[in-house]
Order: C-alpha cells, then sequence, then structure tokens
C-alpha cells in the first residue's frame, strides 16, 4: 500500500518577498507592464495564424532548433553589474590608471609620432651625418661666444629623428598638459544611466582635448629644427643636451635650395642662443608661469562647458542632444579651445616675450653665421619667412610671436648700446606695448637721453 505523499510545506514570507524581489520577477512584472500598455494602446501584435496547408512542405519537415536556454547564475547581480560599470566609466573620466596621472600619455604619444611621421617608418639618422651636425654645433658655439662676447653654457648636441623629438617634447612639457585634465565627473549611481553617460561624456571630452594637443604637436615637428621651436623655457636644473632635428633641418634646406651645412650652422648659432636666454633662471620664471597661467584657465573654460552640456542635458532630457553636442553633424569628436578674456591677455604677455626672444636669436643668429660664412643675408630671409608662417604656437600654447617686430625692437635696443639689459632680470622683459614702440621700453629702462 502507497503512502499517502505529504503536502508541500507552504514558504515562509521572507522566502516569498525574496523571491518576488530577484531579478528574474523583475524583468517578468517589466514584460507584462510593456504588454499591457501596448494592449492598450492598440500596438499589440496579433498572433500569427497558419493552417498547415499554408506552410510549406520543407518547413514542416524541418527539426526544429532546440530552444535556447539563458539564465542569470544565482551569484550574480544585476545591480553589481550596473555599479561596477558606473564606476569604470567615472574612474575612465577621471583618467585613473593612466600613465602620468590623469592623461594617458603613452596614447598621446602614439599619435603625436604617428603625425610626425606621417603613420610611417622613421629611419635613423646616418652616424656619419650625426658626427658632423655634432662638429658644427662646437664651431657654431664659440662664434656665439664670441657675439656674445662672453662664455656660453657648454652644452652638447644631440641630433634626432622626428620621433625622438615628439617624445622629448612630450615629457618636458607634461607638466603643463596635465593641467588639462577633465572635471570631476558625477557620481554613477545604480538606477541612475543619466550620471553614467554624464562620466563617459566627461572622458571623451578630456581625451579628445589631449589626443588633439599629440595631433599639433606631432605636426609641430615638421617646422622644429630644435628644441627651442617655441619660446617654452626648459625644465628647471634641465641638463637636457640641445636637440637638432636633422630631418626638418635637410627639407629646409632642400626646399629652399641651401648648402644643408650653413642651414646646420644656423641651427645650431638659433638653438645656442635660444638656449642662453631661456634658461636663465628670470626668464625661465617668469614664461614658465604664465603658460602655466595661460593652460589653467582652460579648466575654467572645460568645467563651463561641461556645465553648459549637464544643464542642456537636465532641460531636455535627451542623451542625443548631448552626443550631438559633443560630435558634431560629422559623428567626429568636436574639440574647441576658446580663449577666454584672461587667456587673450596672458597670451599678449608671453607672445611680446616671444617675439623679443624670437628677434633677439635671430639677429645675434644672424651675426655669428656671417662670422663663419661672410655673409648669411638669404639664410636669414629665409629662416624669417619661415618663423613668421609658424602658426601652431598659438594653438598650443598661445604664443603669436611676431619675428618682424621682434627683429626692429632688438635692432633699436642695440642702436642704444642696450641689447646686454634685455634680460638682465624680470623687470626688463618687454611688454606687449614696448614691443611694439621699443622708445617706451628705453624710457622706462631709463636709457633715453
Amino acid at each position: 500500500m502507497v503512502a499517502d505523499e505529504e503536502e508541500p510545506t507552504k514558504p515562509e514570507d521572507s522566502d516569498r518577498a525574496e523571491q518576488q524581489n530577484s531579478p528574474e520577477a523583475a524583468v517578468e512584472d517589466l514584460l507584462r507592464s510593456l504588454e499591457q500598455e501596448m494592449a492598450e494602446a492598440g500596438t499589440l501584435p496579433e498572433p500569427l495564424e497558419m493552417s498547415e496547408d499554408e506552410i510549406p512542405e520543407d518547413e514542416m519537415s524541418a527539426e526544429m532548433p532546440e530552444p535556447l536556454e539563458m539564465s542569470v547564475p544565482d551569484d550574480i547581480d544585476p545591480r553589481e553589474v550596473f555599479a561596477e560599470l558606473s564606476d569604470l566609466f567615472g574612474r575612465l573620466a577621471k583618467g585613473e590608471g593612466a600613465m602620468g596621472g590623469g592623461v594617458d600619455w603613452q596614447m598621446v604619444r602614439e599619435l603625436a609620432v604617428k603625425v610626425a611621421t606621417q603613420g610611417k617608418s622613421e629611419a635613423y639618422v646616418e652616424p656619419g651625418r650625426r658626427i658632423h651636425l655634432e662638429e658644427l654645433f662646437k664651431v657654431a658655439e664659440m662664434h656665439v661666444a664670441a657675439t656674445l662676447a662672453t662664455p656660453v653654457a657648454g652644452s652638447k648636441a644631440e641630433v634626432v629623428t622626428r620621433t625622438e623629438w615628439v617624445t622629448k617634447m612630450l615629457e618636458d612639457w607634461k607638466q603643463m598638459f596635465e593641467q588639462l585634465s577633465a572635471p570631476d565627473p558625477p557620481e554613477a549611481g545604480f538606477g541612475d544611466p543619466m550620471a553614467m553617460l554624464q562620466s563617459l561624456m566627461v572622458a571623451l571630452s578630456s581625451t579628445a582635448r589631449m589626443m588633439k594637443i599629440g595631433g599639433m604637436v606631432g605636426e609641430l615637428s615638421h617646422t622644429a629644427f630644435g628644441y627651442y621651436v617655441l619660446a617654452v623655457p626648459p625644465p628647471e636644473k634641465s641638463q637636457r643636451d640641445i636637440a637638432i632635428v636633422e630631418p626638418t633641418l635637410a627639407d629646409f634646406a632642400k626646399e629652399w635650395s641651401l648648402d644643408a651645412d650653413h642651414v646646420g650652422l644656423w641651427v645650431c648659432c638659433s638653438e645656442i642662443l635660444s638656449h642662453e636666454v631661456l634658461s636663465q633662471p628670470e626668464v625661465n620664471t617668469v614664461l614658465r608661469q604664465l603658460y602655466e597661467a595661460y593652460i589653467d584657465e582652460f579648466d575654467l573654460t572645460m568645467e563651463q562647458e561641461w556645465e553648459s552640456k549637464v544643464e542642456m542635458l537636465d532641460q531636455s532630457g535627451d542623451p542625443g542632444e548631448m552626443l550631438e553636442s559633443l560630435f558634431g553633424e560629422t559623428g567626429e569628436l568636436t574639440v574647441e579651445f576658446t580663449e577666454s578674456e584672461e587667456q587673450q591677455e596672458i597670451s599678449n604677455q608671453i607672445s611680446a616675450i616671444a617675439s623679443a626672444v624670437a628677434g633677439y636669436v635671430h639677429h645675434l643668429s644672424q651675426k655669428a653665421t656671417g662670422s663663419i660664412l661672410g655673409s648669411s643675408d638669404h639664410i636669414a630671409e629665409a629662416f624669417r619667412r619661415r618663423e613668421a608662417n609658424n602658426a601652431l604656437g598659438r594653438q598650443i600654447f598661445g604664443i603669436d610671436a611676431d619675428i618682424d617686430a621682434g627683429i626692429a625692437f632688438v635692432q633699436e635696443l642695440e642702436d642704444h648700446n642696450a641689447l646686454d639689459r634685455l634680460w638682465k632680470d624680470e623687470t626688463s622683459l618687454p611688454t606687449p606695448k614696448e614691443i611694439e614702440l621699443p622708445r617706451l621700453w628705453l624710457a622706462r629702462m631709463d636709457l633715453l637721453a
């Protein structure tokens, strides 16, 4: 005789509540809710009815595949997965884990190198050519010292490729560029997809800015003859050798039909003179402070831009509009460096000093190379035109050096035997108005009779 089966025990109230709050129950409730709304709106599709006569014989004979079964493992909580994704976007926006703090410098460098080499493999400088340029550098150093009537710092030439130049520049400029980090993203918690989107967009915006910087540095390698392509001072207490970019030097000599050795002498003289000026503690400190203040202003600009995007999203509630504002109609990241009024004022100060540096270096390079070659007017004119067409300085560091105004300013100072006063201390550095009217500087220095 078979014993009567016991009735199953009813679950406790706590177990029932746990089942109702399970992920599977939540999905079922959502599906039922959607089905009900579609039915009320009249958009629920009618079931497809077909008789056996209407079904093709080959489909009737085909074996139906086994249904694919999917289930969420019991030990995975969807809320935890969502929270981890939110944390990932937040860390991406802050740049955590990237080289050099908040910026992935490896990625920036790779883009800069790709632009510098135009995506091709770059050959090393031939040893014979490297040695020859190092010897020219020693000759130039002696003639610069004679022109200045004072010894110059015993620097060495380091003949480099464009790839090597890009790497050195990014390393030395890294401290200033890192100020372009994104503002802190909002906290993105469970059930807050908008905050997740905002965190992701902060990351994309910051990354796009740094990639644009990398691209511009890569472009700059095609006009850079050496380390001092811009009036950016070297890091304090830097013992770095003076870089000479051989591929740019060779291309320039070919483009202007000039003797490569004559161009090499000019470049060596120019780099030595730039190093002498920009390594002076007073000049170095003032310029670095100005550059850092200029770049630091981008933090405020970026924060204001970000706040405007968040405000737009809050008003419209449409993430698509926010994405379009970042990517534009073409689907490409749109990044604009818009100068504030404060940045324009700082830029004017930088440009005034940079114009004086450019004029000073050009004027004395012409003298030094002239003492070797007899006449260097044709080389001086070629370099003057090249310098006048360099527009990348403004985009990267706010530099808008006027080589012609700088040459005229320096010539006026030399006519009054005042050139040695130009870099005496920070009070002797020219203002924007004094670059235009050199006699204002002479009056301020009490050098007018």
